[in-house]
C-alpha cells in the first residue's frame, strides 16, 4: 500500500503496477532485449517474487544485454533508467534533449508507459553517444549527476536509508548538512556511524 500521499481515491495496485511493467518495457525497449526480475523490499533485504506476490515495497527491473538498467517500484514508485552508470535525465541535460516526465510517484499502469514511452524514444535517439562518451560529455553528464536538487536528494536519501545503503545516504545528504530538517540530520548522523564517519553534523 502506497504509503505517500497519492493523490487517489483508491490505493495503487502492485499487481496491476508490476504487470504494465513487464508489459510495458520490453516492448517499448523493443530494441535490446533483457531479462526480467521482480524483487519484494524487506527489512532483512530483497526477496524475488511475481506478478501475483509482489507486495509493497517492491522493485521491478529488467537488465538489457548492455550497461543499461531500467528499474520501478522502491518505495515511492519511481521510475529509473541507468545507462552507463548514470540516470536518463542527467544525460539528457547533458545532451540538451527533451525534457522526461516525472519519473516518480508513477502509481497508475498509464503513468509507466507514458514514462517509458517517452524514456525508450529518448534512449534511441541518443543512445549512440551515450554508448562511447567523449571525456568532455562523460564530465559534464557525472557533474549533472552529482548536482541532484534539494528533493531528489532527500527523497533518493530516505529510499537509500530504508535499503540500508548508508554509504549513498552520507553521499546524498552531506552537500545539505547544514540546513537539514531533524530527521533528515538524524539519518545522515546514523549513516555516518553506520560507514565509520563519526563526523556530528551542524
Amino acid at each position: 500500500m502506497c504509503r505517500h500521499l497519492c493523490g487517489l481515491l483508491t490505493p495503487p495496485s502492485e499487481t496491476e503496477l508490476a504487470e504494465a511493467f513487464v508489459t510495458t518495457v520490453p516492448k517499448r525497449f523493443e530494441f535490446w532485449s533483457g531479462k526480467v526480475d521482480l524483487t519484494n523490499l524487506g527489512e532483512d533485504g530483497s526477496v524475488g517474487a511475481d506478478t501475483t506476490t509482489v507486495r509493497y515495497p517492491f522493485r521491478c527491473t529488467i537488465a538489457f544485454d548492455r550497461n543499461a538498467l531500467v528499474s520501478y517500484g522502491d518505495r515511492d514508485y519511481s521510475a529509473t533508467v541507468m545507462l552507463n552508470g548514470f540516470r536518463l535525465e542527467a544525460w539528457g541535460q547533458a545532451l540538451a534533449s527533451e525534457r522526461l516526465p516525472d519519473r516518480r510517484y508513477l502509481h497508475t499502469p498509464d503513468r509507466i508507459d507514458e514514462y517509458m514511452t517517452a524514456a525508450a524514444a529518448t534512449v534511441s535517439r541518443v543512445w549512440p553517444q551515450i554508448d562511447n562518451p567523449n571525456p568532455s560529455l562523460l564530465g559534464q553528464v557525472a557533474e549533472i549527476a552529482g548536482d541532484l536538487p534539494r528533493h531528489e536528494r532527500l527523497d533518493e536519501a530516505q529510499i537509500a536509508f530504508a535499503a540500508k545503503d548508508y554509504p549513498r545516504v552520507v553521499d546524498l545528504l552531506t552537500p545539505l548538512e547544514a540546513n537539514l530538517f531533524r530527521s533528515d540530520a538524524k539519518r545522515l548522523a546514523k549513516a555516518r556511524k553506520k560507514t565509520g564517519e563519526h563526523r556530528s553534523v551542524a
